[in-house]
Formats: structure tokens, C-alpha cells, sequence
């Protein structure tokens, strides 16, 4: 019996040794490699292949897990548009950053300083799967006055991508309402260098201009 038990806990920590060479070891000096702009290939090369994988319209992220030096079990979320870097978070494993936002907790994305959007914390874009409930929740309000309420609450608290904002104001039919949401949502985007894709989706060129208006007076006072 007592050989029993010990070929038992061998093959465990056999097991156990397996699945941990599995989680590759992350250095600091190649999480500060990764830069805005850079192409999917060039974070391959610095972090190697991704453990996850996701897609969210415009927007794709990957996910590392693995031991990040001085931190440990640690996680990294990449997040990319049109092949390149616009977001980056590292976190302890199991270990939340942010703390929920009052009607939907919050995901990993890129961030906007404070200083940027001008409030005192940190704004971080939706996860993909954070993204699709916040999206069917807004288009279950009856009424686009509380649909607007809603993405102006979460506005306050999170971030959003420039394809997330697209989507968005598609829920609207008039494009008054569109170019207010576009208006309200702008000083969270983490990825306002994409923000024409959203301001595409408006049907009258003088929305449009409005909204670019909107853009350069808020740029030039930050």
C-alpha cells in the first residue's frame, strides 16, 4: 500500500511539472517590448503564441498566461486593430484590476491615462464578451433616450474601442442620436487614432463635420 501511494504522488508531481512547463516565462523586458502600433508578427516574436484567442468585429485580442518575473502566474491581454497593437494589460492571475462598473463588470483592453480623458482613474475597454452583453442590454431599452442614459453611464466608467462605437450607434435610426453618442463616447475611446470608423457610420456629412469639430476642440484642450 505505502508503494502505492508513492508511485501515486509521483506521477502527480510528473503531471503537475507537465502542466506548468506548458505556462511560459515572461520577462519584464518583453512586456515593455510591446508597443502601440506594433504588427501581430512583431509581438510573436517578443511573446510567442497566444494561449486565447478573440475576435469582436474590428477588434482582436490575445490572451498570455504564464509566470511573469517577480509577479508570477500572471496574464496578458493584447489588443489589436487592423494588425496592430492599440492596447496592452498585465495582471496577476485570478487577481481582478478594476473593479465592476455599477451595471456590467468590466473587461481587459487597452487604456486611456487620466490625464487624457481628464477624470481621476484609468478608463480600460471592454473585454469581447463584456462588449456583447453591454451591446444586447443597450438594444433591449425601449426607448433611445434610456439607450443613450445607459452608454453614457458606462461611459463614465470604461472605455470603448472605435469599432465598439460603430457598432454602437447602429442601434440608433436617426442620425441626431448617433452623433450625440458619437459625442459622448469620444473622451473613452482607447483608440481615437481609429475613431473615423465610427464617424463614417453617420448618413449626413454635416453630422459628420460636427463630430470632427467636437474631436478638434477636445484634443486641443487636453
Amino acid at each position: 500500500m505505502k508503494k502505492i501511494h508513492v508511485s501515486a504522488i509521483l506521477l502527480l508531481l510528473v503531471v503537475m511539472s507537465s502542466c506548468a512547463s506548458l505556462l511560459a516565462d515572461f520577462r519584464n523586458s518583453q512586456l515593455m517590448g510591446i508597443q502601440k502600433g506594433m504588427t501581430q508578427q512583431e509581438v510573436k516574436t517578443i511573446l510567442g503564441e497566444p494561449n486565447y484567442r478573440r475576435f469582436d468585429g474590428g477588434m482582436e485580442e490575445w490572451e498570455y498566461r504564464g509566470y511573469l518575473s517577480k509577479a508570477g502566474p500572471s496574464v496578458i491581454c493584447v489588443n489589436f486593430i487592423d494588425n496592430r497593437v492599440i492596447g496592452l494589460d498585465s495582471f496577476k492571475d485570478g487577481a481582478p484590476t478594476v473593479p465592476p462598473a455599477p451595471s456590467f463588470s468590466l473587461g481587459i483592453g487597452g487604456t486611456v491615462s487620466a490625464s487624457e480623458v481628464g477624470h481621476s482613474y484609468s478608463y480600460r475597454a471592454m473585454r469581447n464578451d463584456e462588449f456583447a452583453r453591454f451591446l444586447n442590454d443597450a438594444k433591449s431599452k425601449t426607448f433611445d433616450s434610456d439607450r443613450t442614459d445607459f452608454i453614457e453611464k458606462a461611459a463614465s466608467s470604461t472605455g470603448f474601442t472605435s469599432e465598439q462605437c460603430r457598432r454602437l450607434i447602429k442601434l440608433y435610426s436617426f442620425d441626431d442620436d448617433r452623433t450625440k453618442v458619437l459625442k459622448i463616447l469620444y473622451p473613452s475611446v482607447v483608440d481615437k487614432d481609429n475613431f473615423s470608423i465610427a464617424v463614417d457610420e453617420l448618413d449626413f456629412l454635416s453630422n459628420r463635420s460636427t463630430v470632427k469639430d467636437f474631436v478638434k476642440n477636445y484634443n486641443r484642450t487636453k
